[in-house]
């Protein structure tokens, strides 16, 4: 806690004019029990006798978690005994007496999910598989687009090689707008709506792209042209964190990607290293996923496949290459933001001031960038960074979609304007109907 900022308040779900507020009340209970859901399906088709008694053990304590959250009890220390639970046991006892309803938003939230993962089994395996099933006429559209854009690239001049960049990097921003965590009971219908709205400046409220692609067109000496990505969600939106990975290989602008995914199962939707050999396999068999998956889809066409199946064949070889790297660091589900990282984690702080570029994906990543605390919305997004930002030695670009109070980068105004009525709440930045991307050159050079 010692490193967090403390300029300002941190939200907290006891604050009624904040999204915690109502995400503790209402999203909580309803991710809990969805679990308590799949868990239960998962046991039924058990052999293992000691797995379905520790199954049955981790039900009663999510069940027990679920109705301690709507009760507003007192947050009890994790049971596990990892490294992870012991940071998470530690601050919980220097933040103590903490209640469910009336806490830090982002600790809580983060702590929650800690107390559900079962040994190596991903309790949301299920709603990551059937949203990505749900996206399946965006993904073709996009594979077929991808192909032709990978394909031109090699005789592309800097004009189209730029507008390509803008082009895949706003599908990446984007393809955040649909988050189990936010909406775990969202309809495939839904799913197709939310993915294919927004998608207009007028939303985009900061938009940085133009200076990163600079950057990009840079040859740093004695450096390898690197970029990092650290992912948010699984599903469509890895999909389209990988064409934008894909095309930066093809297109040589970049010569390695380090895509970094959770260790446990987070927020639901989270990227684990499972997700990403999942995604690959859908691409080389879609047949199995997108058909037999679901009842009264359509075949896939000859040309549907073929997409597919460049898109992996292409993607398996940047990984044999070892152009295309997964990590999994358990800093990034550790407490705390990552104003911590290089007194925490000097390892990847120390491995990420080597890349050229570090793209943090999605809400949450952008409320441990700044804190989640109550700035001044026009605070300038590296000034938010504090240790990660100027003269950090990191390069980083937050493409997110807002989920949640906290924002900074605004121009004078803009916040007031878009609040409208709800001058109490900042209503407008719940919903991901607004985005930011938004860049800070940690590096002279």
């Amino acid at each position: 806690m010692e490193f967090d900022p403390k300029t300002y308040l941190a939200y907290s779900t006891g604050d009624a004019s904040c999204f915690g507020y109502t995400t503790a009340r209402r999203r909580w209970p309803s991710i809990l029990t969805g679990v308590v859901e799949d868990l239960q399906r998962s046991i039924a088709d058990l052999k293992d006798g000691e797995k379905k008694i520790d199954g049955l053990r981790l039900v009663a304590e999510v069940q027990n978690l679920r109705d301690d959250v709507v009760r507003d009890c007192v947050v009890k220390p994790l049971s596990a005994k990892d490294d992870i639970a012991t940071s998470y046991n530690e601050e919980l006892a220097q933040r103590s007496p903490l209640t469910w309803l009336n806490s830090p938003w982002m600790f809580t939230e983060c702590f929650m999910f800690n107390s559900v993962h079962w040994c190596e089994y991903d309790v949301f395996s299920r709603q990551k598989l059937d949203s990505f099933r749900s996206s399946r006429d965006l993904v073709l559209g996009l594979a077929a687009r991808y192909q032709a854009l990978v394909e031109s690239s090699q005789k592309a001049d800097p004009q189209s090689l730029r507008a390509s960049f803008m082009e895949l990097s706003e599908i990446c921003l984007w393809g955040n707008v649909a988050d189990l965590s936010l909406r775990p009971d969202m309809s495939n219908d839904e799913m197709q709506e939310l993915q294919s709205a927004c998608r207009t400046n007028e939303k985009l409220l900061c938009n940085d792209l133009a200076s990163v692609w600079a950057l990009l067109q840079e040859k740093p000496e004695g450096k390898q042209k690197r970029v990092d990505i650290v992912l948010d969600n699984s599903g469509f939106e890895l999909f389209g964190d990988l064409l934008l990975t894909g095309w930066l290989l093809s297109s040589c602008v970049v010569e390695k990607v380090v895509l970094h995914v959770k260790s446990i199962p987070w927020f639901v939707s989270d990227v684990m290293p499972v997700d990403f050999e999942a995604l690959l396999g859908v691409l080389q068999h879609p047949r199995v996923f997108f058909e037999h998956g679901a009842a009264g889809t359509s075949p896939l066409s000859e040309k549907d496949i073929q997409s597919l199946r460049f898109l992996h064949k292409q993607w398996h070889a940047f990984v044999e290459e070892g152009r295309l790297e997964v990590q999994a660091y358990p800093f990034w589900t550790q407490p705390g933001t990552f104003w911590r990282m290089p007194s925490v984690a000097s390892d990847l702080f120390e491995d990420l001031k080597q890349s050229r570029l570090v793209i943090f994906k999605g809400d949450l990543n952008y409320r441990k960038l700044v804190g989640d605390v109550a700035w001044d919305p026009t605070t300038p997004f590296q000034t938010a960074l504090g240790p990660l930002g100027q003269d950090s030695g990191v390069n980083i670009l937050a493409l997110r979609t807002c989920k949640a109070d906290v924002i900074v980068g605004l121009d004078a105004g803009l916040d007031k304007k878009l609040r409208g009525d709800a001058a109490e709440s900042r209503t407008w930045a719940w919903t991901g109907d607004y985005a930011v991307a938004s860049f800070s050159a940690g590096t002279s050079s």
